[in-house]
């Protein structure tokens, strides 16, 4: 419980010193009762008042052309394509390093908060049916627009799930997890789930998990660090759950179930 409350605690954005917060609409445009699906109800009726009801500022992106796309909400600048090799956290802090993707040589791998960002819960992880996890729902719709971002789900033919579709962050759990796991934040953008995943017994040199990676740069979304703990542009210091439940403060967040109960959109009462 601890755990999940952590990560949904991570989600909320960070505001820079001297700025206006930019919190970016969810994109989730159905609601939800008890055993599922309903049409959202109206003032004073039973559910009333979910995500779906609450406009904010809407994604907005933009195709540069060259490999990268912008965030017009945020600024931040990210990598569109995606390379089908899944690496470690430290694979991909070197090959960030090494990058000069638009002409740009300032690539890091992005913080949880950050990456969160793209998140649009229009997406569907779909009914798995009969064959389970290995093969991909025809209802799934990825968590992510794919106008803009290249996607895929996890390789099913070397014996992966469809929803082994995990994009990790720079974000490193400071403890351990599931049998002494070293641990990195991630989003799963096949599911909506975001999670710390063990990918490393401590001590050894054996990866046990690899996921996706998408770059960006600009000036990064801060985790609300103590001073003295991160810097703009450097992998996140690792954060504990005591310190980072008293940290990760803001307003409570209305996440959709999935599987299931994500068909057809629901269209808002008027």
């Amino acid at each position: 419980m601890l755990f999940s409350l952590l990560c949904i605690l991570l989600l909320i954005p960070a505001v820079p010193a001297g700025a206006a917060a930019v919190i970016v609409d969810t994109g989730q445009n159905t609601c939800y009762g008890n055993n599922g699906l309903i049409q959202c109800p109206r003032p004073g009726q039973a559910f009333h008042g979910q995500d779906a009801q609450h406009i904010s500022q809407a994604p907005r992106y933009r195709d540069n052309g060259d490999g990268t796309v912008t965030d017009l909400n945020t600024g931040l600048m990210w990598s569109k394509g995606l390379d089908g090799r899944k690496v470690t956290p430290e694979q991909a802090e070197r090959i960030a390093a090494k990058m000069s993707l638009g002409g740009h040589s300032d690539w890091r791998v992005p913080n949880i908060k950050e990456l969160y960002t793209l998140m649009d819960f229009r997406g569907c992880t779909g009914r798995p049916g009969r064959s389970g996890f290995g093969r991909v729902p025809d209802d799934a719709i990825p968590y992510i627009n794919t106008d803009y971002f290249d996607f895929a789900y996890g390789d099913i033919a070397s014996g992966e799930r469809f929803i082994d579709a995990q994009w990790l962050s720079a974000t490193r759990y400071v403890s351990t997890t599931m049998g002494h796991m070293e641990t990195v934040f991630g989003v799963n953008f096949a599911d909506s789930r975001i999670k710390g995943y063990g990918y490393r017994k401590k001590g050894t040199q054996r990866v046990d998990k690899t996921f996706y990676a998408r770059y960006v740069r600009g000036e990064d979304i801060q985790e609300n660090l103590p001073s003295g703990r991160g810097s703009p542009g450097k992998p996140s210091s690792p954060v504990s759950m005591a310190t980072a439940t008293a940290m990760f403060r803001g307003p409570s967040l209305t996440v959709p179930r999935t599987a299931s109960m994500c068909t057809t959109p629901t269209t808002t009462a008027t």
